[in-house]
């Protein structure tokens, strides 16, 4: 897979001597200009920004975003390229973050059901992967520096071959050594997608290939925080001890997704059509181990027939066949389901019958946008499923927007998100050399209920945003400080909280300040899943036009702080967070101070950061977990780089 990279480098330079180009509709009668390699695509054709466009499944296309926003310079720095605002970063770039709000249903576990929280950073649901089409071949860059000379690099080419075939190939990969012992992080993203639309028959096709690796050298956390705080005898963080020796995880998934729409002529209409949607997915997550680390868990027992090393895994393939209608005002589709889940454990000792399971399914699926004045104002999606292990599981998301222009409002919108299913497999089902993470829950596990309301407002001042809404689990599952797996059964006891939030973008002459705050409060289970009552965050910003307007550059600082809270722990040989025992201690309550120069030069955005600059001054208290420090300061360097080719 590492040289996967070095071949997207390679077609980003073969492919533009080929001339292949699509033309757009100013062009109608051809569909591809073609010319010997001496010149170049763009000198052939003189596209806009316009003709380089990427939609998801099921959404409408949008332009590329190449502009120098405030949210892209935000965003981009991170490998994730997510803002993270509600993530605590764990000290090397690869490692991932602990996320500290509540929610942990999402796309992610509608799509997969095996992988571990904190593995999942930088995994690319289905849902969230694009499709292309662009007028010339374009390659993208996107530049992280890491830990001891380690980096992170995304790089993506895309090209249409004439006007109906789009593919892509893109690999990301991360290597990072990190501050401390033992922590090797490796993460490798191959992606192929293609989408193809035939010009006689009326036939639309959209696929894709994932292939995604997780290697971490795991340290279980410093063992001693009085050598973390003396900075005077430890300045060498390779120098403090850590709990685990010669222990690895790897979590591997590979998904391969095909979905055919057709329009039979009379189907076509009455504006409707046939699609037929595939999808096959495998999973596995392995903990190995060199020798038992004994002083990591105490006394517990251990179960010395078991191997060191045992392979979780997953395997989904599903089907969903139906229809689908499309109007100016109406898009929508329901299918049924059929689908086959086998998931299961591989430790080489016991009967694998007795640790196999396969659920076969069935449900339906359905998806509906309703247009007015060309906007969303309704959009809605459900799944309903039933299964002979994993029992009924049921799923919906439905928001209403409103273009509401007045004194006090722009807009305003409202979602709902309902499931009820059961726990992610690795939480049933768990086999350990050590007795304590030894479990089977798969026949006595009940389903979790959750409820999320939410509402957001644009104000008309100072492009700001309010929002706030209210968070349930009924039968919430957890692990408890013994990292034994736990759910409240009695139906009465819930996990509930309520969060308000706010932006702005606060102009004054060349300089910006962007505020945001996040306040939440646990009504009920605080004690199963604690979580900061403060969340905030302030720009301090100053723009200017450099070299003959040849460079816009954007400078200043963040400030960040995050209340005090009992964080849980975390165990890596789960890939999870447990609650606080008897070595856990709150963490929080102190602050971040981060300086940041960003740069736009024509397709290129450079990101030049100081993190952490706090560390310089004040006492080592910042912590992704107890015993996980978030790291010190260090110079994150990173760029995007779109070549138009």
């Amino acid at each position: 897979m590492r040289y996967f990279f070095f071949i997207a480098i390679l077609f980003a330079f073969l492919f533009p001597t080929l001339g292949l180009s699509q033309i757009t509709p100013e062009n109608p009668n051809d569909s591809l200009i073609i010319d010997t390699g001496k010149k170049d695509s763009i000198s052939v054709y003189n596209p806009s920004i316009k003709n380089y466009q990427q939609t998801l499944d099921f959404t409408h296309w949008k332009v590329l975003d190449t502009t120098f926003s405030v949210q892209n310079t935000l965003r981009l720095p991170y490998p994730n390229h997510k803002k993270n605002f509600d993530k605590l970063l764990f000290s090397n770039i690869g490692s991932g973050f602990q996320k500290i709000t509540p929610g942990r249903y999402s796309s992610i576990q509608q799509d997969i059901n095996l992988l571990p929280e904190i593995k999942s950073f930088f995994y690319i649901p289905k849902d969230s992967v694009h499709y292309y089409s662009v007028a010339t071949p374009t390659t993208s860059f996107n530049f992280n520096s890491g830990i001891k000379n380690g980096a992170a690099l995304q790089s993506h080419y895309t090209q249409n071959i004439g006007k109906n075939f789009n593919f892509s190939i893109g690999y990301q990969g991360i290597r990072s050594l990190g501050l401390y012992q033992n922590d090797l992080t490796s993460v490798q993203n191959f992606l192929v997608s293609a989408h193809f639309a035939s010009p006689k028959v009326p036939y639309r096709a959209y696929g894709h290939y994932n292939n995604y690796i997780n290697n971490h050298q795991e340290n279980g956390g410093i063992v001693s925080l009085d050598n973390y705080y003396n900075l005077k005898t430890f300045r060498n963080r390779q120098n403090l001890a850590t709990n685990l020796i010669g222990a690895v995880s790897q979590t591997r998934s590979r998904r391969y997704y095909l979905r055919q729409r057709l329009d039979p002529f009379f189907f076509k209409k009455i504006n409707s059509a046939l699609f037929l949607e595939t999808q096959y997915s495998t999973t596995h997550f392995l903990f190995s181990e060199a020798a038992q680390n004994n002083q990591f868990f105490g006394t517990t027992e251990l179960i010395p027939e078991n191997s060191l090393g045992i392979d979780h895994y997953s395997r989904i393939f599903s089907n969903t066949a139906g229809f689908e209608y499309e109007s100016k005002l109406i898009k929508s589709q329901i299918g049924f389901l059929f689908e086959n889940q086998n998931f299961g454990v591989n430790d080489g000792v016991t009967s694998p019958t007795s640790l196999q399971y396969s659920d076969k399914r069935i449900g339906i699926k359905a998806t509906a946008q309703v247009l007015i004045l060309n906007k969303y104002a309704l959009s809605t999606e459900a799944e309903v499923s039933q299964g002979s292990v994993l029992k009924n599981k049921i799923y919906s998301f439905s928001k209403v927007a409103l273009p509401l222009h007045t004194r006090w409002t722009d807009s305003i919108a409202v979602s709902a998100t309902f499931s009820r299913a059961l726990p992610p497999t690795h939480w049933l089902l768990h086999r350990s050399r050590y007795s304590m993470i030894q479990y089977n829950n798969v026949s006595t596990a009940l389903p979790t209920t959750s409820l999320r309301i939410e509402g957001i407002t644009s104000l008309p001042f100072y492009k700001s945003v309010l929002m706030g809404g209210y968070y349930q689990e009924i039968n919430p599952f957890f692990w408890d400080e013994n990292a034994q797996p736990k759910q409240q059964k009695d139906g009465s006891s819930s996990l509930s909280f309520f969060y308000t939030q706010a932006s702005a973008e606060i102009p004054w002459g060349q300089f910006k300040f962007i505020p945001e705050i996040r306040i939440q409060k646990a009504l009920t289970g605080n004690d199963i899943l604690p979580l900061p009552t403060v969340i905030s965050r302030l720009h301090f910003l100053y723009e200017i036009n450099l070299f003959k307007n040849a460079m816009r550059f954007r400078g200043g600082a963040r400030i960040g702080y995050t209340s005090g809270f009992a964080s849980r722990d975390f165990l890596p040989h789960l890939g999870e967070f447990i609650l606080p025992n008897n070595r856990a201690y709150s963490i929080g309550n102190h602050p971040s101070l981060d300086l940041i120069a960003h740069a736009k030069v024509k397709p290129m955005l450079i990101f030049i950061e100081g993190l952490s600059l706090e560390t310089l001054f004040l006492k080592n208290e910042a912590f992704a977990a107890p015993y996980y420090p978030s790291g010190d300061f260090r110079l994150n360097i990173s760029f995007q780089w779109r070549l138009f080719h």
